[in-house]
């Protein structure tokens, strides 16, 4: 079971018996049950504060070739992630279950809920914000470099795994939803990086046998990806055929209904 094989990892990470229940969407007995079952010690309050904290970066983290995790991250931080010239990368998304993976995988802070402001926004936003050189220099091998709304490439892909690392664009940038006329799915991809849409529509189209409608908007500089009805089932299914723990959950909710 995919849910139980990531429990070392979050007991690893620090992680508390009640945020693991909720990651993992089981009880917190089923936590306990499990961690018996296999022999797996949950870490005390202080541990798991001070596992937390820990700034250490692990030699694993992002180097390639991308396992899912952090092909899944990679695709998160390319559309909702910024790094700076500094040496901060920082994750900003609206479902917190996407922070909480994020932090899960590379660890270091806490997560901070960010109040909107009116009229600009009305969403609540959770970030997640590491400061490493080290990690920001791995990030800029995989095309995630400062400002780079414009100009980010899409990476070679024998370098991660792709359904992961689309997902986590979708996870992050995209768009589901169901047509209310004909109950038929639609979903969408937006990026102001007019080489990135065009790589990642070819790229999809030779996976999905889908091809997208491209389209900018408006007179801005971003252009939008579009699929609909058997179009976005194909894409569903092929984002989420082995999709683990590593997803938006509320996004997800949306295709399940269309998945095989």
């Amino acid at each position: 079971m995919q849910a139980k094989s990531n429990l070392i990892e979050l007991v690893q990470n620090g992680f508390s018996t009640r945020e693991i229940a909720n990651m993992l969407g089981v009880g917190k007995s089923t936590v306990h049950r499990w961690c018996q079952e296999n022999n797996i010690i949950l870490s005390g309050r202080v541990e798991q504060l001070l596992s937390k904290r820990c700034t250490k970066i692990r030699d694993s983290l992002f180097h390639a070739p991308l396992d899912e995790k952090h092909s899944w991250l990679l695709g998160i931080i390319a559309t909702d992630g910024c790094v700076e010239d500094g040496g901060r990368l920082t994750i900003c998304n609206e479902d917190i279950d996407v922070i909480k993976l994020s932090h899960s995988i590379i660890g270091m802070r806490s997560i901070r809920c960010l109040s909107p402001r009116p009229p600009k926004t009305t969403a609540v936003l959770y970030n997640h914000i590491v400061n490493s050189r080290i990690l920001c220099n791995r990030l800029n091998l995989l095309g995630i470099v400062p400002r780079k709304t414009k100009t980010i490439q899409f990476p070679q892909p024998e370098k991660l795994s792709l359904p992961d690392y689309v997902r986590g664009l979708w996870d992050g940038d995209g768009c589901w939803s169901i047509d209310k006329r004909d109950r038929k799915l639609i979903s969408s991809f937006g990026s102001a990086s007019l080489q990135f849409i065009k790589v990642l529509a070819s790229t999809l189209q030779l996976v999905t046998s889908s091809k997208a409608q491209v389209r900018q908007r408006g007179d801005k500089y971003f252009w939008v990806l579009s699929y609909y009805g058997t179009k976005a089932i194909s894409l569903a299914n092929w984002l989420y055929e082995n999709a683990g723990m590593y997803a938006n959950q509320r996004k997800k909710s949306i295709v399940s209904p269309f998945l095989r």
